[in-house]
Parts: C-alpha cells; sequence; structure tokens
C-alpha cells in the first residue's frame, strides 16, 4: 500500500531537499574555484553518498520522485568532490 505524504510534508521535503543540493553545489563550486580542500573529509563525504543511496532507495520505495532525483544529484555531487 502506497502512503502518500500530505501537502506539507511534500512542502518540507522539497525545501529541505532544495537547500541540501544548493548547499553542496556552492561546495562544489568554491571546492573548484580555490582548490581549497580544507573542511572536505573524505570518509565524511563517502559515508553521506552512501546515505544518499539508501535515502533514494527509501524514497523511490515509497514513490517519492522529487526526493529521489535530489538524492541522486546530491550522489554525484559528493563523488566529484571525492574526485577533487
Amino acid at each position: 500500500m502506497i502512503n502518500h505524504p500530505s501537502l506539507l510534508v511534500n512542502i518540507l521535503i522539497v525545501l529541505g531537499e532544495s537547500f541540501w543540493a544548493f548547499s553542496a553545489a556552492a561546495q562544489l563550486i568554491k571546492l573548484r574555484r580555490t582548490r581549497d580542500i580544507k573542511g572536505l573529509s573524505p570518509p565524511s563525504q563517502t559515508l553521506n553518498a552512501a546515505g544518499n543511496v539508501a535515502w533514494t532507495t527509501y524514497f523511490a520505495v515509497n514513490h517519492l520522485w522529487f526526493p529521489v532525483v535530489t538524492n541522486v544529484i546530491m550522489f554525484f555531487l559528493g563523488t566529484a568532490a571525492l574526485g577533487y
């Protein structure tokens, strides 16, 4: 049985996931521009990427497609940051 969240929950998910994605994108842009890796912990980035996979699976099972897309984007942003 699919349990769809209320409108308020959807709005909070969209807002939270958007801030998360914008934060990671800004960090990656700063990393590319300055090449300063201070403050980026590879174990933390790896755990974050693994968490993105888990959350993507959870949201896909519950048919919450915006968070699925956001977590996939976050996975690639985190992987790109690890590449530096």
